[in-house]
């Protein structure tokens, strides 16, 4: 008996794919900086103070002052010794005046008259720590100050960025196909 024989044949079709992979690059140059700085200025008007020192009156305790102030300084002695004056004179006026008394009252006087002197006249003056005066008048301080100045400027630079493409290929390597065919079978049966 014949028979007809159906034969499929099928082969898988490849593909073939090859890929590139992407590239980029970036380049960050760096900026500008630029600081500029101005100092502090600082304008002072200062005047000195002004320092009196007033020591006639140390002069004056040690007798070197002025002329004026030496005269005035024993011409103020003068009342006082005047009025010692006048009292020692009217005791010896007493003195001589009193006929009861056995001594010699102007020997005794013309005696004391030889030996003393009238008053102590002070031709210096009181020494202390207090004859010199100090005065001191300070000055104001006036100043002008301008202050410091600080620029800053930064200039950014662009990113420089490059970017190639990747890539993918595909290629059919192999094709799929369906083979069918009909043959004509010679079987035999053998019995």
């Amino acid at each position: 008996m014949e028979l007809q024989r159906l034969s499929i044949r099928q082969t898988f079709g490849k593909i073939g794919i090859e890929t590139e992979n992407a590239q980029q690059t970036l380049e960050s140059p760096r900026g500008e900086l630029s600081i500029e700085t101005k100092r502090a200025v600082v304008e002072g008007n200062y005047e000195p103070g002004e320092l009196t020192i007033d020591s006639s009156a140390a002069w004056s305790a040690l007798g070197k002052g002025s002329h004026m102030q030496w005269m005035n300084m024993i011409y103020s002695q003068m009342d006082q010794i005047a009025l010692q004056a006048i009292a020692k004179q009217v005791e010896d006026g007493h003195r001589m005046g009193m006929i009861t008394n056995k001594k010699n009252a102007f020997a005794d006087i013309g005696k004391k008259a030889s030996q003393e002197t009238l008053g102590p006249i002070q031709y210096v003056g009181e020494a202390s720590n207090m004859n010199v005066k100090l005065n001191y008048e300070p000055r104001p301080y006036q100043a002008e100050v301008q202050p410091a100045e600080l620029h800053i400027n930064y200039t950014p630079q662009k990113v420089q960025a490059q970017y190639q493409a990747g890539k993918v290929n595909i290629n059919l390597e192999q094709p799929f196909t369906i083979n069918i065919r009909v043959s004509d079978y010679s079987w035999d049966w053998d019995s």
